[in-house]
């Protein structure tokens, strides 16, 4: 069986959402990708996205016209950008596309997308639509992660070193194991899933949906993603000694058995706390929900422009 031809093989309008704050935002960046586009017949809206605007509210408008007009919708920018311009092309039922500008871009990893921008660029003029299933918890999207306990101390301190030395992996990194060995606070859940309900003590629980991030943390509930299904971690309670071995085995991918991580494959569960509000990340971003979690997968639910050679599920 042939490959489908390329999704961009006669001129259409694409709309660029840029976020100009992404790590590997450059000045000249707007530029290459507007030349590069427009070089192959293509007519090039750029939508700059500047910290403290309502991106949703900016971007709702072209995105509708996109639709209107059979165009392209493409997200150049980290992970919480392409969450933002995602949840909106699922809305409107937009076809997407991504450039990769952030520091870990694993959406754009996951659906084989190259790092360099150029070889990006490239990929997305010759890619084809491939459907990707996304995560929901209550009714916001999610391509990466959903998360919440310790994790948005870890992304709070991570911005905050960010801000101090750049936007590196290595900082983030760093500032991640930082927190990991100095916040530990526990707290307890109930687990409603598959017509049980569990009780649990914990300081974080990680909701992933990218086969990618989970494999780089040796995590066996990898498995999870490529069955489109949801990956869920719980942490048990630990010592400050088991904290730190769990971190060296995150760091060398190995954490496949760790008995102090709880994990299981999930299509829908929901998830309970004493507090009426919860703290959540989503994709990088922090978010407040009300007390009950629920959390959803949705098989295909989103159309994205790929490299022709078959993505890792995700």
């Amino acid at each position: 069986m042939t490959d489908p031809a390329p999704a961009l093989d006669h001129p259409v309008h694409i709309f660029v959402f840029i976020n100009e704050g992404s790590g590997g935002s450059g000045k000249d960046i707007p530029c290459v990708i507007d030349e590069r586009l427009a070089a192959l017949g293509h007519n090039v809206t750029l939508v700059i996205l500047t910290k403290g605007q309502d991106i949703t509210t900016l971007a709702e408008p072209f995105i509708l016209q996109a639709v209107e007009e059979k165009g392209l919708v493409v997200a150049a920018g980290g992970d919480g950008t392409v969450n933002t311009i995602a949840g909106l092309c699922y809305k409107h039922k937009a076809l997407m596309g991504v450039l990769p500008l952030g520091t870990f871009n694993y959406f754009a990893r996951v659906i084989g997308m190259p790092m360099q921008l150029e070889g990006a660029i490239d990929a997305l003029s010759k890619g084809v639509v491939r459907k990707f299933s996304a995560g929901f918890v209550q009714d916001r999207i999610f391509l990466v992660n959903a998360s919440f306990g310790l994790y948005p101390t870890i992304i709070r301190q991570r911005e905050q070193a960010k801000s101090r030395f750049g936007r590196m992996r290595l900082v983030a990194v760093l500032s991640a194991v930082r927190s990991l060995l100095t916040k530990r606070k526990q707290f307890g859940i109930r687990l409603h899933h598959g017509g049980e309900t569990d009780i649990y003590r914990t300081s974080m629980v990680f909701v992933g949906n990218n086969s990618f991030q989970l494999e780089n943390l040796g995590l066996e509930a990898s498995e999870c993603a490529r069955q489109n299904r949801l990956a869920v971690v719980i942490m048990k309670p630990m010592t400050r000694y088991e904290t730190a071995r769990i971190i060296w085995r995150g760091i060398v991918r190995n954490l496949k058995g760790e008995p102090r991580l709880q994990q299981f494959c999930a299509d829908s569960f929901e998830v309970e706390t004493k507090r009426p509000t919860i703290e959540i990340v989503v994709d990088g971003e922090i978010m407040t929900c009300n007390s009950p979690l629920a959390f959803r997968i949705e098989p295909e639910a989103l159309s994205v422009i790929a490299p022709v050679e078959e993505p890792a599920a995700g």
